[in-house]
């Protein structure tokens, strides 16, 4: 009977030996060096996404909204506010297009427990080709550079919309016009 207990005891021991061995192999083999982080084998995404619009007023009046057109180049700076500053020292740069309905989206790698500031923007072209009538036949026509920023502060694992509204910051092309 001491013989079974002492065959029992060994083999428990070498049964726990080889568990924390293959244990530790497991653990050692998911670990990243710190110069090896990239944004892509981060454990954390956190979705930044939303729509792209264009907003702005035709020569004669009346507010007009539209969807961005698909394929419309979306900016999304991001980066790590400093713990005593709070300031952004550096930002990243990734830059994706629109789809249907002026919409983007973009997985984006961060640190577990850190919180990102990131910027989304966004420029454009209006040429309001058709025009607005006015006295006789003739027509006015707008045509402006449309822009806008949007800067929130978002928590590793978690999604944000952005709602990018894009006004004009620069009218061209007809007389009388008015930055």
């Amino acid at each position: 009977m001491e013989k079974i207990i002492k065959l029992s005891t060994f083999a428990a021991h070498g049964l726990l030996t080889l568990s924390v061995a293959v244990l530790g192999i497991a653990c050692s083999s998911c670990t990243v060096e710190p110069t090896a982080l990239t944004e892509e084998n981060l454990p954390v995404k956190s979705i930044i996404c939303g729509h792209v619009r264009y907003s702005y007023t035709k020569d004669q009046g009346g507010a007009v909204t539209e969807a961005g057109k698909p394929g419309l180049t979306v900016n999304i700076a991001y980066g790590i506010p400093d713990a005593t500053t709070g300031k952004v020292e550096s930002y990243a740069l990734r830059t994706v297009t629109t789809g249907q309905h002026g919409y983007f989206e973009y997985a984006l790698g961060c640190p577990v427990g850190k919180a990102l500031t990131v910027k989304v923007s966004a420029s454009g072209y209006v040429d309001d080709a058709k025009g607005t009538p006015t006295t006789g036949s003739s027509t006015q026509k707008s045509k402006a550079y449309l822009y806008a920023e949007v800067e929130k502060s978002v928590t590793g694992g978690q999604a944000a919309y952005f709602a990018i509204d894009m006004t004009p910051a620069a009218y061209v092309g007809a007389p009388g016009l008015k930055q």
